[in-house]
């Protein structure tokens, strides 16, 4: 196991909003609800390494799927395609991520311990893309930032928390738990483990609360204002396989259900649903860089 001190990210982030700002002003269903980062199983080995590593990168660009529920909380998904690229010192070990990791950035970072800032973009929910949803305020996509951080108590055992909080129109705090067992052998990397999510009571409301004049405008819904609290608890596992020193392949399964507050939203029973699943595939090429 190795953790490092750098920089994991995409360019996803970027393009996910892109892709979003014509649904707000359309008001279409919404491509994604999670950010878009992907399993980061497998990283080049020492042939990508040149006798001088301090001097050279190892740049990692991915071409990433995945099918997702259109708003947290619906019953309804859409299949969505983006880039993704990661880049670290080639004398730096690269660091296991998972597919539901925000982007990050390591501040300080040890073979147990890593934090830093972390990213993560949220898409909307627009009333325009479901019948069902007409009375209901839109939800503007959002990027959520704050900090991270990931403690490794044995070589093949993961914790992680994000807290963040949204900048575009968003308000309240959710935090994400997340634990994995990480099990590595010849080229492939295979990981799954328990995830925990919980939020303030702004957040909920935005989310899953419906106000009084909400509920007189809908035909589907009722007035209900949550608290804050667990909003979803579930699981997640991926697996990865490096073809050679350049090329590697990942796939993930996810499934979270909604909980308490969030799974007792009018929102949620009536127009969509607790069930909240997400699968994705990546394939990733990496090559040095000298300067």
């Amino acid at each position: 196991m190795a953790v490092w001190s750098g920089w994991r990210g995409g360019a996803g982030l970027l393009l996910a909003a892109a892709i979003s700002v014509p649904a707000v002003a359309q008001e279409t269903t919404p491509v994604q609800t999670e950010t878009p980062a992907q399993p980061n199983y497998g990283a080049p080995d020492a042939p990508l390494t040149s006798p001088d590593a301090s001097s050279t990168w190892i740049i990692t660009v991915k071409a990433t799927g995945n099918v997702s529920p259109d708003f947290l909380g619906a019953k309804t998904y859409t299949p969505i395609g983006y880039p993704l690229f990661s880049f670290r010192k080639a004398d730096t070990p690269e660091g296991f991520s998972a597919a539901d990791d925000g982007i990050d950035f390591s501040l300080y970072g040890n073979e147990y311990f890593n934090l830093g800032p972390v990213a993560r973009y949220r898409s909307g929910r627009y009333n325009g893309s479901d019948k069902k949803l007409r009375g209901l305020k839109s939800i503007p996509w959002t990027v959520e930032v704050g900090g991270y951080v990931e403690v490794w108590p044995t070589e093949w055992l993961r914790g992680r928390v994000e807290v963040r909080h949204g900048l575009n129109g968003a308000s309240g705090i959710i935090s994400d738990f997340a634990v994995d067992a990480v099990y590595k052998q010849d080229k492939w990397t295979i990981a799954a483990g328990p995830r925990l999510t919980l939020a303030t009571q702004d957040f909920m409301q935005m989310y899953f609360g419906v106000t009084p004049r909400e509920a007189a405008r809908s035909t589907c819904v009722g007035r209900y204002k949550p608290s804050g609290g667990i909003v979803s608890a579930g699981v997640l596992a991926g697996a990865g396989y490096q073809w050679d020193e350049n090329w590697t392949v990942s796939l993930y399964g996810q499934y979270d259900r909604l909980v308490d507050q969030a799974a007792n939203s009018p929102i949620v029973k009536n127009i969509g649903s607790a069930n909240q699943f997400g699968v994705g595939a990546t394939i990733g090429y990496s090559f040095p860089v000298k300067y």
